[in-house]
């Protein structure tokens, strides 16, 4: 397993190829040598010519926190991605280093989950003034649009990693017309908003959905015919992989396509960042966009340094580097990773959080809720203002 700094560990690794190569042979200065020599008309240029990087510092809040809604996970990768070369709390559960867009910027990204006592993102944005992004569901921001209104400014997945999963052996499905047409017992924890309103469009029978689910995979091991929520992330390879007693691979459709059609976790703001530090959206979102680009293209790095801080947060579900690899592979492969309906990485379709408004206010509403705003609407939960048109898979 990796230590409790990866992110060191891998700049060690840097640093000790970097020696195998510590200088040019005599040729190759002689020869570096009579070309500045000879490029006399621009010396200036040659000798500044270097990757230009992203001016963060002078536009963005320093540090800049980023408060995830979990521990470290393929979900959110790309977040602890952001930094070069971190130093791990882990009492703190934070990462926090020079961002590797603009080292002049340091960035703070910290777990949630038990780390901050369960706190909502969009409470956490409002009650601390020195968090300038949250991670959460879209569903969540509606359910807290009154008393806690926050604005998501990037989709980092096309769809929710949500599932409901099933043994193929004893279920032999592959729509949500399928299990309900079943009747087969659907195992949700009690939180679980998506079953309540699957079962309100008439999607799901409300008889079948039991919100019992205490996150243990007893009762699917156990059981025939049971019908689990999970995430596509983690669910899949945990089963198959790690829990002996199954040890087999699960079918499953996602929640999104099954009608209810939410984004998460997705970076959002306080409402009064959209204004205030519009500069620093500006650069930073496309920022995040290229991050998710280059963990899909090449995700060893950010892999190894998730699994650490797992262990390192001593988090009730760590995750190896190879658990992280087949995570990174499914998103791929069910078309999570993949960009808005515009081409754009990180693009929200208006018309989708309109559906999941039309689904969950009055679910929020019926359930007496004084915290939803009735009257929300998509301009008040997300904008595509500050992603970079031109960043795409």
């Amino acid at each position: 397993m990796a230590d409790e700094q990866p992110a060191e560990d891998a700049a060690a690794d840097d640093a000790a190829m970097a020696d195998e190569q510590p200088a040019e042979d005599a040729a190759a200065e002689d020869a570096a040598a009579d070309d500045a020599a000879m490029a006399d008309e621009e010396p200036a240029e040659d000798a500044a010519a270097e990757p230009a990087g992203v001016d963060l510092a002078s536009v963005c809040p320093n540090p800049l926190v980023i408060q995830t809604g979990w521990f470290p996970q393929a979900e959110r990768a790309w977040f602890w991605g952001l930094i070069a070369d971190g130093e791990v709390d882990p009492e703190k559960g934070t990462l926090r280093g020079p961002a590797k867009a603009d080292p002049n910027l340091t960035i703070e990204v910290r777990a949630g989950g038990p780390l901050n006592g369960f706190q909502a993102g969009s409470s956490l944005l409002h009650a601390d003034p020195g968090i300038f992004m949250a991670d959460q569901n879209l569903d969540a921001m509606i359910s807290a649009s009154k008393e806690f209104p926050t604005v998501g400014v990037i989709a980092p997945m096309a769809k929710h990693p949500a599932i409901l999963m099933w043994d193929p052996d004893d279920l032999d499905m592959s729509s949500i017309d399928d299990i309900r047409a079943s009747g087969a017992t659907v195992l949700v924890s009690g939180n679980a908003v998506y079953a309540e309103a699957l079962a309100g469009i008439g999607a799901l029978d409300p008889g079948q959905v039991d919100f019992s689910w205490d996150f243990s995979p007893a009762r699917f091991v156990a059981e025939d015919g049971i019908v689990q929520q999970g995430f596509v992330t983690d669910a899949p390879y945990t089963y198959e992989h790690s829990i002996q007693q199954y040890g087999k691979p699960v079918d499953y459709i996602f929640v999104s396509e099954a009608g209810f059609p939410t984004y998460g976790p997705i970076g959002s703001v306080h409402p009064d960042t959209i204004t205030d530090e519009a500069d620093c959206l500006a650069e930073f979102i496309p920022v995040i966009q290229q991050e998710i680009i280059d963990w899909s293209n090449d995700p060893v790095a950010t892999n190894t340094l998730v699994s650490g801080l797992t262990e390192a947060f001593s988090s009730p579900v760590p995750v190896s580097v190879e658990h992280q690899q087949a995570a990174r592979d499914r998103m791929i492969q069910d078309g999570l990773l993949s960009n808005g309906p515009n081409g754009v990485l990180g693009e929200f379709d208006l018309d989708q959080v309109q559906e999941l408004i039309d689904i969950t206010v009055p679910i929020f509403v019926g359930q007496g809720s004084d915290v939803v705003d009735p009257d929300v609407s998509v301009g008040d939960l997300v904008t595509n203002e500050f992603l970079d048109p031109d960043i795409g898979l």
